[in-house]
């Protein structure tokens, strides 16, 4: 539904950009040329009714330093007359910036949004959002300026020259007319110039001076306010699960406050630290980065070799995601299902194909929002006859197996080649498809009837080799290994292996499936292991032999009912399988590593790096996980190694005996005898009584011993301990307090959310980690935020026996009930922080 706009309009046009320094200057240029721009008296200002175009509305500028960001923006929007967007290859990965547009659109529709190109073509930067659509329903290119240059010098010349077809826009007019009556207007005062020009020159030196000073107090200003918005979004978007974004952000505010305060700024710098502190801590298989794809069920995922964008399906057809931002690049509408996706070598082409109309389309990655090419494999009245297609090791070239034809198709040439002609490749089997190996020169194809071969085709020589088998048996899902030494295939609950240079058997195996087929084989990425999928387990066999290994889901009712697919992590220590469930396995001892809470799991990938892993649930959520390899909590064997103990007495500062003067006596109700803890110089002595009250004194008074009476917990204290900064208190209300001994004050409460075991500090004080009284996690908080920077957690169904810190400070970690541990890296350092974020964004 529209929304309703009041009648005046607060501001002529709001500024919607992406926050780089480009972008940044451009607006800021728009800002002063459309602002001060006359309109030319006469007719035109008697139509308009105007003298100015009036203010525009900038975020730096205008949001307030803190508040309600959302709703600032939204207020803005809703009283902006236009919409001007600088477009260019970032805008549509802004999360804020597709934000604004969609929620003025809302509001006034795709004729008041002006879109500004700043860098790159126009029909790859202007968002789809704005394309106006002729009368056959086809999408044409909306009137845009274009500022784009080379140089800073040359996108801000053109802006002024721009400027008049922004302005004949926004006041509904015609541009040649403005332009003659603006020129004859400039005349008229370059004329009157001219004549007080000695006047102006005898005021200019003053003039320059203060207009200089205001200037650079304005620039301060909306550099201050643009790195407390970037803060605050590195913040929501941590706690909203976008690490990845956050991280930027953060690094984006740590770049301007370093122009802004050569000097440092302890508040702000303290801000950006804990928002990096947010950004960077992750466990594996923690949520890092939401996939904001627009309410689609995606299905079907594969990372681009250079780990830059996701490949997925949805209903209408390929999508595209950056998987740094977590943004849709392209989704392209299709004709039918997409049945199949896949990258090219390099990244730079991608492939969806359709079975059911026989259609192959590549898309060109940086360029993604047409097809580039489309390829019939076969007649659209012949259903199911493409049933397979695959990039070789040339970029541009594509096999296609479609009816018994195995084909070669240059899409760039537009030549297609036939390698296997129909007939040659006899009893097809329309659910099998064609398997490439890794070095793209072999193509297994699916078993002729009635012999009982394999087909597989060299795609250098075009040879037809032929792979003895078992048993007359239908092949369905074939694989080679990474090496390409080895080729596995499956005929119903049968496993075939094969070497691929002797066409030797290795092995056949029937797995005792019941009624269920193998769905999908799969080898690790050094070769050494091969995964057996069916509707109900994954096993795990070694492929030389066929010696079991591990059965993942068989007996467990949570994964057991179906399994939809697997895979490997990329250094093939552990596996991804989704299905009913959706978990991580160990392959070193097939131990349960992460159950994604029961959710049922639709697709998964790894990056190729192996620092993320992409996962989509089937309520349609989709998101980028951290893995072993970007985490900063791990598994780790310390049997060797000494947690540092917090101790709990030292000597006093003063020679002699100290004389505490008690003030309270704890009530009858209250069994039990208070405890006295002192901070590690020894200045500072705490008496905590059962009741819940603790009482502090401070020995370097001498005599005068000062003293506070504390009753800050909803119930009885638990566990004391003092620094020589904070007393810290942990209760059974969940609660621990933390107490500034400068001060005489309590500064701040950590609400940990249920009953506290006990807790432990970290060598310099500023850490703390938290058993909670179900002894399942442990959460790490840094004492000088209040900030919770992550949990670690024990195994699923087990028990922590033990917590603390490794005594260099660089870990935090937890012991489990089976001696294992848990460590967590810490980067408590600004410098550390800045490195780990640059570490954790994908370049």
């Amino acid at each position: 539904m529209t929304k309703k706009l009041a009648p005046e309009y607060r501001y002529a046009a709001f500024i919607s950009y992406r926050h780089n320094p480009r972008d940044s200057a451009v607006a800021e240029r728009l800002i002063k040329e459309l602002e001060t721009f006359t309109i030319p008296s006469g007719a035109l200002r008697e139509k308009t009714g105007k003298k100015k175009l009036g203010r525009l509305f900038r975020d730096q500028n205008e949001l307030p330093l803190a508040g309600d960001l959302e709703e600032t923006l939204k207020e803005a929007l809703r009283h902006s007359e236009w919409l001007i967007i600088l477009c260019c290859p970032e805008f549509a990965e802004s999360r804020y910036c597709m934000r604004e547009l969609t929620y003025f659109i809302e509001c006034r529709g795709i004729d008041h949004v002006i879109p500004v190109i700043t860098e790159g073509e126009p029909v790859d930067v202007i968002p789809a959002e704005i394309m106006p659509l002729d009368a056959e329903g086809i999408a044409k290119e909306p009137l845009a300026m274009v500022v784009s240059g080379s140089g800073a010098g040359e996108r801000l010349k053109k802006l002024r020259h721009e400027k008049l077809r922004l302005a004949a826009r926004m006041l509904n007019v015609n541009y040649d007319d403005l332009y003659r009556r603006f020129h004859r207007r400039k005349m008229r005062l370059l004329l009157s110039a001219a004549a007080t020009a000695l006047t102006i020159v005898s005021l200019f030196a003053a003039g320059a001076v203060y207009a200089a000073t205001q200037i650079e107090k304005q620039r301060t200003a909306a550099v201050a306010n643009e790195t407390q918005l970037l803060i605050q979004r590195s913040f929501s978007d941590s706690e909203s699960g976008s690490n990845l974004e956050a991280a930027q952000e953060a690094l984006a505010a740590y770049a301007r406050y370093e122009n802004l305060y050569p000097d440092g700024d302890a508040a702000i710098g303290e801000q950006i630290r804990q928002a990096l502190a947010a950004a960077v801590y992750a466990q594996p298989y923690e949520l890092i980065q939401n996939i904001h794809n627009d309410n689609r069920l995606l299905w079907d995922l594969c990372f681009s070799p250079d780990g830059k964008y996701i490949l997925g399906v949805s209903g209408g057809g390929p999508v595209l995601i950056d998987a740094a931002s977590g943004g849709i690049a392209a989704a392209s509408a299709h004709a039918s299902e997409v049945n199949a996706i896949q990258f090219s070598p390099s990244g730079a082409y991608y492939l969806a194909a359709e079975y059911w109309t026989n259609r192959v389309a590549v898309y060109e990655t940086a360029r993604p929002h047409q097809a580039l090419a489309v390829h019939a494999a076969a007649s659209p009245e012949q259903p199911l006859a493409l049933i397979g297609a695959a990039f070789l090791a040339d970029d541009a070239i594509l096999l296609s197996l479609s009816g018994g034809t195995l084909n070669r198709w240059d899409f760039r040439a537009e030549k297609t080649e036939t390698l296997a002609a129909n007939g040659e490749l006899t009893g097809v089997m329309l659910t099998a498809g064609v398997t490439v190996s890794p070095d793209r020169t072999l193509a297994a194809c699916p078993l002729d009837f009635p012999a009982p071969v394999l087909s597989v085709i060299d795609l250098r020589s075009g040879e037809r080799l032929s792979y003895p088998m078992p048993a007359q048996l239908g092949g369905r899902v074939f694989a080679f290994s990474p090496d390409g030494k080895l080729l596995a295939g499956a005929f119903a609950g049968t496993v075939v292996v094969w070497e691929t240079e002797s066409r030797k058997t290795l092995f056949a195996k029937n797995l005792d499936l019941g009624v269920d087929d193998v769905s999908g084989l799969l080898f690790s990425p050094d070769s050494s292991l091969l995964a057996v999928l069916s509707a109900e387990n994954v096993k795990i066999l070694r492929p030389r032999d066929g010696t079991p290994l591990y059965a993942f889901g068989e007996s467990d009712e949570a994964a057991g009912a179906v399994l939809f697919g697997a895979a490997f992590s990329p250094d093939g220590k552990e596996l991804l399988v989704y299905g009913n469930a959706m978990r991580a396995y160990s392959l070193a001892d097939g131990e349960l590593l992460r159950d994604f809470g029961g959710k049922m799991g639709v697709a998964a990938a790894f990056s190729p790096d192996g620092r993320y892993a992409a996962l989509i649930t089937n309520d349609g959520a989709a998101g980028i996980y951290s893995t072993q390899v970007s985490a900063t909590a791990e598994p780790e064997d310390i049997n060797n190694k000494k947690l540092y103990v917090y101790p709990a007495w030292f000597e006093t500062a003063n020679a002699g005996a100290v004389i505490l003067q008690r003030s309270h006596q704890s009530a009858g109700l209250y069994p039990g005898s208070e405890t006295l803890n002192n901070s590690p110089s020894g200045r500072y002595i705490a008496a905590t009584y059962p009741d819940g009250y603790v009482e502090i004194w401070d020995t370097e008074k001498g005599d005068g011993l000062s003293s506070y009476l504390l009753r800050e917990h909803y119930g009885l204290i638990r566990q004391t301990r003092l620094t020589d900064e904070y007393l810290l208190t942990a209760g059974y209300d969940g609660r621990v307090m933390m107490f500034d001994l400068g001060r005489g004050s309590v500064t701040r409460f950590i609400s940990v959310g249920e009953r506290i075991q006990r807790f432990e500090l970290s060598k310099k004080g500023d850490l703390l980690i938290v058993l909670t009284e179900s002894a399942s996690h442990a959460p790490v908080y840094d004492l000088r935020s209040g900030k919770r920077i992550y949990d670690l957690t024990a195994a699923p169904g087990g028990k922590i026996q033990d917590i603390g810190f490794t005594p260099d400070g660089e870990y935090a970690v937890i012991v489990q009930e089976d001696g294992r541990a848990v460590s967590g890296r810490l980067y408590q350092e600004l410098a550390l922080l800045l490195a780990r974020a640059e570490e954790t964004i994908m370049d």
